[in-house]
């Protein structure tokens, strides 16, 4: 079972890029609507399980499959873009 499951992870990293474009086109939401996110002391964004100082409440995002960037439109206006692989 377990290296049924492994080989499974192992295709959707090798394939990540069509894992998302088709998930983006089926399901339309990357799941963050409504959650809290705030910069980490090293810039990256990180997602929190509740709301904290200095935390942003995520209004929207959006996922771009040609540059493979996702576009996060917080409750406050700002915008943060996030391309795959990084922050």
């Amino acid at each position: 079972m377990q290296t049924q499951l492994n080989k499974m992870l192992d295709e959707v990293v090798t394939n990540i890029d069509s894992c998302r474009k088709l998930w983006w086109e089926t399901q339309q939401t990357t799941c963050l609507e409504n959650k809290w996110m705030m910069r980490t002391p090293s810039g990256q964004m990180e997602v929190l399980g509740e709301r904290r100082t200095g935390a942003k409440q995520v209004r929207s995002t959006t996922y771009d499959a040609v540059p493979r960037r996702t576009t996060v439109r917080f409750s406050d206006g700002t915008e943060h873009h996030i391309e795959a692989g990084g922050q």
